[in-house]
């Protein structure tokens, strides 16, 4: 299968690296805006060929696609790909909102198409082993989820310097970067929640949220999820029941599985062996979803939607608007 890229931020290095494990991809083209960024990967990763813009790229004869470019792009770039019929994994957050999520959702079904969002929770080892073991929702107390960690170009915002991430122009923001792992990782256990509520937000500037506390109501529990690109509030998930607490060490990596005895504490390690690179489970999903010819029913597009319909809300709730919403 010819792979390409869209972006060289990264993410994009650690996708690649990932993608490098399988025999059935061939590096194909880099994209970007940037030739010299293009060219340094092209001479750093061994693509055959650099392309400095996406319809150029979609006229070629790749077969699929990453798109790791900054959020407002990747409707626009998606449908580009996808009126080509390129098979298309798209970086997390899928759209800025669900309506777009809609359009490229019809237009992979009309054109036989795989589309996926490139999330690695569902597809993790160790998640799938959590979900495995947890018991019944009437079983579950609470749920703390926390993707909270102060960016490393947060110093440069602050001085001036305008940053995709942190930029709700571009689509940014804590909420859909950071807060999306934590949907994901409730939607992938739990399917849609009856409500929800987004509060204690904290902006950043007057539209770029930097802070905030998701609450996720379910019929028996609530998952509180803490996203912050400002503050270090942890990046782990607790999860309470009544005769156990688990904790994922990493809501997007789930490196390790602990499981706590409520009444003795007594402490065992429950985790699975997982390849160092956690973005290799859903590079393997997306190759057997072409190859099979078939959405992925792990990173599935129904969980997209849902992601996409709660993010949509909680920007509502929050006053957090994107040009795209127009």
């Amino acid at each position: 299968m010819k792979f390409s890229v869209i972006g060289t931020g990264s993410i994009s290095d650690s996708l690649i690296e990932a993608m490098q494990g399988f025999s059935e991809i061939e590096l194909d083209a880099i994209c970007s805006r940037s030739e010299d960024s293009a060219r340094s990967f092209m001479k750093k990763y061994g693509f055959k060929r650099f392309f400095l813009s996406v319809e150029e790229l979609a006229l070629s004869d790749t077969e699929a696609v990453y798109i790791a470019s900054p959020n407002n792009c990747h409707f626009v770039q998606a449908k580009t790909l996808l009126e080509q019929k390129k098979h298309t994994l798209l970086e997390k957050p899928f759209t800025p909102n669900l309506k777009q999520m809609k359009i490229l959702q019809e237009l992979a079904k009309q054109n036989n198409t795989i589309i996926m969002e490139a999330i690695t929770i569902p597809s993790l080892p160790n998640f799938q082993k959590l979900k495995e073991i947890l018991p019944s929702t009437e079983e579950i107390i609470k749920v703390n989820l926390a993707f909270a960690k102060v960016s490393s170009k947060l110093d440069r915002f602050l001085e001036g310097e305008f940053i995709n991430s942190l930029s709700a122009q571009m689509s940014g923001g804590s909420l859909v970067d950071l807060g999306v792992y934590g949907i994901w990782f409730a939607v992938s256990l739990w399917g849609e929640p009856h409500s929800i509520s987004h509060h204690s937000v904290t902006k950043i500037n007057a539209n770029t949220d930097g802070r905030g506390l998701l609450v996720l109501s379910y019929e028996h529990f609530d998952v509180e999820i803490i996203h912050s690109k400002i503050s270090n509030d942890g990046l782990d998930a607790h999860i309470f029941t009544k005769k156990k607490q688990y904790i994922a060490h990493g809501i997007s990596t789930v490196n390790k599985i602990i499981a706590v005895n409520t009444t003795d504490q007594e402490l065992k390690n429950i985790s699975v062996a997982q390849e160092p690179n956690h973005y290799h489970y859903e590079v393997k999903e997306f190759i057997e979803c072409v190859k099979e010819n078939r959405q992925s029913t792990i990173n599935s597009l129904e969980n997209t939607a849902i992601v996409m319909k709660i993010l949509d809300e909680a920007r509502r709730q929050s006053s957090i608007v994107f040009p795209d919403d127009e």
